[in-house]
């Protein structure tokens, strides 16, 4: 069976789930913020606003190889910077990504977990979430590319690890198949690729009875509109 996957230049088409790229090297998974879909230009997320990123439990990491899979540069957008191995072109992404040198990593967070994080976090979550109204959002779901052997062993990790960096996450993984050493890598502006976003529900109708998000409301994918 071939893998259900499309890049585009707007966003990353995943076993039937459209994921968003614009403002993706802005974007940090357990970013809050809100949702702009501008006439001219592609829908992307404007972030206001995190949760703790040292408290995120992450739920899985999965790699996925794009050996066979058409990518073209002009998909890719700009230059990538790949931990260990510097800047690349979008042509040498794109080419590197069909060679499978480079590899697709999907990292998420329980809808649940994140929640907690967002009413745990008053002043840097849940207010400025809750000052973007109905168009406000939260990132469980994040896409990077890696090197493929880095990919291979953080996606085998059985513990990961988060701790903050001034652009992103710095992501540790250990315990794997084998007993191996693990590997530590960064998801931030260099690497950042595609995220998915998760609509809240508060505990009231109206935004100005707004304390808590009550529960996640459902996940919001990249559309036309």
């Amino acid at each position: 069976m071939s893998l259900d996957i499309q890049i585009r230049d707007n966003h990353l088409h995943f076993e039937g789930v459209n994921y968003f790229r614009g403002n993706a090297s802005r974007v940090v998974l357990g970013d809050v913020g809100d949702k702009k879909t501008p006439s001219t230009q592609e829908n992307y997320l404007d972030v206001r606003g995190n949760v703790v990123r040292k408290n995120l439990k992450i739920h899985k990491v999965t790699r996925f190889s794009l050996k066979g899979v058409q990518v073209a540069s002009a998909d890719i957008g700009g230059g990538l910077t790949i931990p260990g191995l510097g800047s690349l072109t979008a042509g040498g992404v794109a080419t590197a990504l069909r060679e499978d040198e480079l590899q697709l990593v999907h990292v998420s967070v329980l809808p649940k977990d994140l929640v907690a994080l967002v009413n745990g976090n008053p002043k840097n979550a849940l207010e400025p979430l809750k000052a973007c109204g109905n168009g406000g959002r939260m990132v469980h779901q994040v896409f990077a590319i890696l090197q493929a052997k880095t990919a291979v062993t953080l996606a085998s990790s059985a513990r990961f690890d988060v701790t903050a960096t001034v652009g992103g996450i710095t992501l540790s993984g250990t315990g794997g198949v084998g007993g191996g050493a693990g590997v530590v890598t960064t998801i931030d502006a260099g690497n950042s690729f595609a995220y998915l976003l998760l609509k809240p529900k508060w505990d009231a109708n109206l935004q100005k009875n707004w304390r808590f998000v009550e529960e996640a409301g459902g996940d919001d994918q990249w559309s036309l509109y």
